[in-house]
């Protein structure tokens, strides 16, 4: 059973989620928010540990993908106030098995295209990379809220998932064995994804942290990708 400090929490990022403004929620805003989120999971729960939920919103594939955040931005952001994608697994700052992110990022392909171009909409997603039994590799599981819904398992990950994602299972297998890709996709119709994201890591926070195990109830709704590109 939750203790009253952690439901008095719980229900206290709830609400400044609800309070969302999407698109427009300044970064300084978004970060406050994903910094509370990362403080109270390492406060943990009665149950134990809670994922670890990196502190700032993830955006920059390239340096000059972090020049246009900070040169097209609607609230004039400066360079560093989001993080390179990469920061998400190699953050030191607390181990635990499963790594919750939420990123924004282009809707358009950096890898296919390079940088985008002005008036071009962005997208926020979350990813959770969870280590295996027995810290036996890795597996990442993307949540999108506005993806289009239902789809069948195996399809080839390049046929689903957004230029930025393909770019960060890339990334990865690059530093990690990647034993699996899962993917969810919602939705979304009311361009919400900011506040969606923040609510998908407000449930994420409140889990107790593990490896993966078979069928885990953590991920239900997800379907296994194939990684061939």
């Amino acid at each position: 059973m939750p203790s009253r400090r952690r439901l008095k929490a719980v229900i206290h990022l709830n609400a400044r989620i609800e309070r969302l403004m999407h698109p427009y929620a300044k970064i300084g805003v978004q970060n406050k928010l994903l910094e509370g989120l990362s403080q109270e999971a390492f406060a943990g729960g009665p149950g134990g540990s809670s994922p670890y939920i990196h502190p700032r919103m993830l955006s920059y594939l390239s340096e000059e993908s972090q020049a246009y955040w900070t040169q097209g931005a609607h609230d004039q952001e400066k360079p560093g106030d989001r993080d390179y994608l990469w920061k998400f697994w190699k953050s030191v700052s607390r181990q635990a098995s499963t790594r919750i992110g939420v990123f924004t990022t282009w809707l358009q392909s950096e890898v296919k295209y390079g940088t985008p171009r002005p008036g071009q909409e962005w997208h926020c997603w979350g990813a959770a990379l969870v280590s295996g039994p027995k810290k036996q590799g890795k597996h990442l599981f993307i949540w999108d809220p506005a993806g289009g819904g239902f789809h069948p398992e195996g399809i080839k990950a390049s046929k689903l998932l957004l230029g930025s994602q393909m770019r960060l299972v890339r990334e990865i297998q690059k530093n990690f064995s990647l034993r699996s890709l899962w993917l969810f996709q919602g939705e979304d119709r009311q361009r919400e994804c900011l506040k969606l994201t923040m609510k998908w890591a407000l449930d994420k926070m409140v889990e107790v942290d593990s490896e993966l195990v078979p069928d885990d109830p953590r991920f239900l709704g997800f379907k296994e990708l194939k990684m061939i590109y």
